[in-house]
């Protein structure tokens, strides 16, 4: 089949779909031929759904997957769901205009992941800002495409999605430089800031701190996430540049990994935690 170049890149949906039919194809040892034998479609169809190119909605991913036979009920729920919402989630649309298309993108793989595991250099990770915290880094960026009057909304908006109608997992570690000094003399937005992240330790989310004296480490080059769709063993991951986010083109699982082997426990970084807004000496830590 012929690739044309002057072809949009498929959905972020779309891809995920087509992913996760393939890997379902695979285990199941089936060639393009064998798999729609008797399904009404064509094999270059398939291969066309499987890279994101091809048309296919819930309807068909759900018959598909039944002319498959057993296929578990999980993996099932989450395509036909990806099927059914190809531009994102309802609460994305009116922000479309305003963002990019890779910022589309990476908005919709997170409102699909069950698991966010973010790490932050200097600022708490978005999922985890308060309102106010928020508010007051987006009154000091300096980006051309910045919206003020949008951002708190769309952020808002992220936070209270629940993937598939289920509570998400946060996965959070902070540096201590992100979480230890006070806003520009902004006390009470800071300490309602440490304040929520206890309340997420508390809610059972992961809520960790790399102290200072871990010193130089891997990952102090830059914040990122990774986003984890558990249905589809699947994840993407997301860093920020001076710009903006972008795709990981690397696996930060490796990455991620060698922070956690620096960063305090839980209850140690809710102990610096508590510490920090009591206004005790860090430098035990």
């Amino acid at each position: 089949m012929a690739y044309d170049y002057d072809r949009p890149l498929p959905k972020i949906n779309a891809r995920l779909i087509g992913l996760g039919l393939r890997r379902v194809r695979e285990i199941l040892e089936l060639n393009y031929e064998e798999a729609v034998a008797g399904f009404g479609r064509d094999a270059q169809w398939l291969a066309a759904v499987e890279t994101g190119f091809g048309d296919i909605g819930p309807g068909e991913v759900s018959a598909l997957l039944a002319h498959y036979g057993e296929v578990p009920d999980r993996i099932r729920s989450a395509l036909t769901g990806l099927a059914a919402r190809p531009d994102g989630p309802l609460w994305l649309r009116p922000h479309l205009g305003q963002l990019s298309g890779m910022l589309r993108d990476i908005l919709t793989v997170e409102a699909e992941a069950d698991i966010v595991r973010a790490f932050g250099v200097q600022a708490v990770p978005d999922l985890a800002r308060t309102e106010g915290y928020a508010r007051l880094l987006y009154e000091h960026r300096l980006l051309p495409e910045d919206h003020p009057e949008w951002d708190w909304p769309l952020l808002a908006a992220r936070q209270r999605h629940r993937p598939g109608g289920d509570p998400r997992t946060l996965d959070l570690i902070v540096d201590q430089r992100a979480v230890a000094e006070v806003l520009n003399g902004h006390q009470d937005v800071w300490r309602g800031q440490i304040e929520h992240l206890l309340a997420l330790s508390r809610a059972g989310h992961e809520v960790r701190v790399v102290p200072r004296s871990a010193g130089y480490y891997v990952g102090l080059d830059g914040s990122f996430e990774i986003y984890e769709v558990s249905a589809l063993n699947d994840r993407l991951g997301v860093v920020h540049w001076p710009d903006g986010l972008g795709m990981s083109q690397a696996d930060l699982a490796p990455q991620w990994r060698q922070i956690e082997r620096v960063a305090l426990t839980s209850a140690d970084s809710a102990l610096l935690l508590d510490d920090a807004i009591r206004g005790r000496d860090l430098d035990h830590y």
